[in-house]
């Protein structure tokens, strides 16, 4: 595998951990949401979480899209330029 692809990979790697770790804040954000309502047993309180749990599910979806989007530029900027890069080595020789 040449530097290139693992700089790809890499990058696919951290965008897949990312995304992970974003879902996993939201299900902890949601657990916590039902547990503090639950506890106190005040509606609005319920619904002031539920309302900040949307907030932050809607928060890490965009973050996530924007890793993807930037994962995908980023691995076809080094495609591009490995093939540049082979390129001006089969010119040299």
């Amino acid at each position: 595998m040449t530097g290139y692809h693992a700089d790809g990979e890499a990058l696919t790697t951290a965008s897949r951990e990312l995304t992970a770790a974003a879902d996993a804040v939201h299900t902890a954000a949601d657990a916590l949401a039902t547990e503090v309502g639950g506890t106190l047993g005040s509606d609005r309180l319920t619904a002031a979480a539920a309302a900040l749990t949307r907030s932050t599910a809607a928060d890490l979806a965009t973050v996530r899209d924007l890793m993807r989007e930037s994962s995908s530029r980023v691995t076809a900027a080094l495609a591009a330029y490995q093939e540049a890069d082979e390129a001006a080595r089969d010119r040299l020789r």
